[in-house]
């Protein structure tokens, strides 16, 4: 796995007790698009914990561009007769060599600096790599489709305490480069209906919210993420904008659960919002400090204007109403503290960035100061 972090076992061991349908993965085989991703290396870790507790037996057909990242992030699995890496851009046409049941769609590029710098590859990801999925998906008459979209293809919401369903529409600008990433995940879905109308494919849509955890890369260039990587290093937390902005977030194990709720459980032609279970956003400012208590730091402010633009690139102030995903059986197991303690934790571990120290705040003041920071957000409300 990914991590042997206890927290990590913890999270994939939460999702097998989730009450789903497990029988429909029974010696299923599926095709997994952006399987080195955040997303994608929890999901693949959370189906071979499954296949060894539930004897499910299920292959996956991991794809994505780079097999050394490959090979790192599964080692465990490499050899794995239920296993097998596949290196492709989905962007380019490619006949698939194997019968797949299920067809999962998460290769889409989120590094803000990448889709501002390269918007027309980060825009094909989503429309070229969708259709040509789709082909590989209706040529191996697959059971169901799932394409991870965004709670960004809602754009902003018209007035600050609107709570978005799956019907709402809120206000986008198409007319800027900064759109190349929420448009093309609405062409995405478009195309997903389109083949579900013409060829009789099922599909599934997830509109996930930003997903953050342990699994995201040391270098990813979303604010939170950076945030994050600053209280891993116990460096005063760099909040490069004003910090109004308002974000709403998903761990994610909590992310994981709902796909698989989605995949398993999803109305045919339906999209389902992925997000903490309250949908409530919060501000970069007030993760920023959560995150300077955790680290016994302080925030510092830098290059307002360039933390605005790559900020919204991919950050909506929607609260995603998650009630529809709820009637499928999940809820969310961790709330924004939680999840942001566990990521630290694990990364620190794994970075070999933190010594058991008593400087370290959860150590030093104990339960107590764990409490107290675990209820940070719900201070705020």
């Amino acid at each position: 796995m990914f991590s042997s972090h206890s927290y990590y076992q913890q999270d994939i061991q939460s999702i097998n007790l989730s009450v789903l349908p497990w029988n429909l993965l029974q010696g299923k085989r599926i095709l997994l698009a952006g399987a080195t991703g955040l997303i994608g290396t929890f999901f693949v870790d959370t189906i071979f914990y499954l296949n060894k507790v539930r004897n499910l037996d299920v292959t996956v057909f991991a794809v994505g561009r780079d097999e050394s990242a490959a090979r790192e992030r599964f080692r465990d699995i490499w050899e794995d007769d239920h296993f097998s890496f596949y290196a492709w851009d989905v962007t380019q046409p490619a006949q698939f060599p194997e019968k797949v049941d299920y067809v999962i769609h998460a290769a889409c590029d989120t590094q803000p600096t990448k889709i501002m710098s390269q918007p027309i590859e980060a825009m094909m990801a989503n429309v070229l790599g969708t259709q040509h999925l789709l082909e590989v998906a209706r040529d191996c008459d697959a059971s169901r489709f799932l394409f991870l979209s965004s709670g960004s293809i809602y754009g902003q919401p018209w007035r600050p305490d609107d709570r978005v369903e799956e019907k709402y529409q809120g206000g986008l600008d198409c007319n800027t480069v900064r759109a190349a990433y929420a448009e093309s995940k609405r062409a995405g879905e478009t195309l997903c209906k389109s083949w579900r109308s013409q060829y009789g494919l099922d599909v599934v849509i997830a509109r996930l919210a930003h997903v953050y955890g342990v699994t995201m890369r040391q270098d990813d260039t979303k604010p939170l993420s950076q945030m994050i990587m600053d209280g891993v290093k116990k460096r005063d937390i760099v909040l490069k904008g004003s910090g109004d902005q308002q974000i709403a977030c998903c761990y994610v194990a909590d992310a994981v659960s709902g796909l698989l709720c989605v995949l398993l459980g999803g109305k045919d032609g339906s999209a389902y919002n992925i997000a903490g279970s309250s949908g409530k956003a919060r501000s970069l400012k007030d993760i920023a400090n959560y995150l300077a208590k955790i680290a016994g730091r302080r925030v510092i402010f830098d290059l307002p204007e360039r933390g605005e633009q790559l900020g919204s690139v991919l950050y909506t102030a929607a609260a995603l109403d998650t009630r529809r995903l709820q009637g499928l059986g999940w809820h969310r197991k961790h709330d924004l503290s939680a999840g942001i303690m566990r990521t630290v934790c694990m990364l620190q571990e794994g970075d070999a960035a933190a010594e058991a120290s008593s400087d370290s705040p959860w150590e030093r003041d104990g339960t107590q100061q764990r409490d107290s920071l675990l209820g940070f957000f719900r201070k705020k409300r």
